[in-house]
């Protein structure tokens, strides 16, 4: 909306994780808690060679500064 004074803010986190993805989850879970507002918006989790390719986009909705 033109004349809102909100602006939705989001950040992509991307990550080679060598061993079990679950930590990660669980970094993504303590994210979301210590965050207020903040929403996953995407999620992926690939296999490679190397283990586990992970990306997260977290979002969240801010004033506008």
């Amino acid at each position: 909306m033109p004349n809102s004074p909100l602006v939705r803010q989001t950040l992509l986190c991307r990550s080679l994780v060598q061993m079990d993805p679950e930590p990660v989850l669980n970094w993504v879970q303590r994210a979301l808690s210590a965050v207020p507002g903040l929403h996953v918006i995407q999620i992926s989790m690939k296999p490679t060679r190397q283990g586990w390719d992970v990306t997260v986009k977290f979002a969240r909705w801010e004033l506008k500064s």
